[in-house]
């Protein structure tokens, strides 16, 4: 009985062994004369044919090198000036404040502003012109605000250039 089972066990590893081992067959050393960069696909992409739904590079700068949009401070300046003015609205019920503010946030601003009484809020109103304090040209910036309680500090962001600018902080600029 001890012999069987023991068989068995060597059998079962012996098998084992075998399916993890013709993976292996057909496997070719690499060339090390070549880098991996040099051996092209079929499709002249180093990396493999993008699948579906991947979106082909134009030539243009990646995300990480987003080319400066010209349009950015101009139209984050706006979301800026949106969400400010739906923010200083203290008299509005918590409810119809939080809902008409929060499709100018991000989403951890709704987080953090969907814990705020809008009664505490010490702006009632946007007073003058947005102005850009500093930013990236692409993705974020620091928009400073002016309101009758003093000036506020805007920071807006979107997470990729096509994306609609998002506010995800207000707060008394220093």
């Amino acid at each position: 009985m001890i012999r069987a089972a023991r068989a068995g066990g060597v059998l079962a590893l012996l098998t084992l062994g075998t399916i993890t081992l013709t993976g292996c067959v057909g496997a070719t050393e690499p060339d090390p004369t070549r880098s991996p960069s040099s051996t092209p696909s079929a499709s002249g992409n180093p990396f493999g044919t993008p699948g579906p739904g991947t979106i082909a590079p134009t030539g243009g700068a990646s995300d990480d090198e987003a080319a400066p949009d010209p349009n950015a401070a101009t139209d984050a300046s706006r979301a800026a000036f949106d969400a400010l003015t739906a923010y200083c609205r203290p008299t509005l019920p918590k409810s119809q404040w939080i809902a008409e503010l929060s499709p100018l946030l991000t989403a951890r601003g709704v987080t953090a502003y969907e814990t705020v009484d809008p009664a505490v809020v010490p702006c009632t109103a946007v007073t003058g012109e947005p102005a850009v304090r500093d930013g990236d040209d692409s993705f974020t910036f620091r928009i400073n605000v002016p309101t009758d309680a003093g000036m506020y500090e805007v920071y807006v962001t979107r997470s990729y250039t096509t994306a609609p600018w998002l506010a995800e902080r207000m707060s008394p600029a220093e």
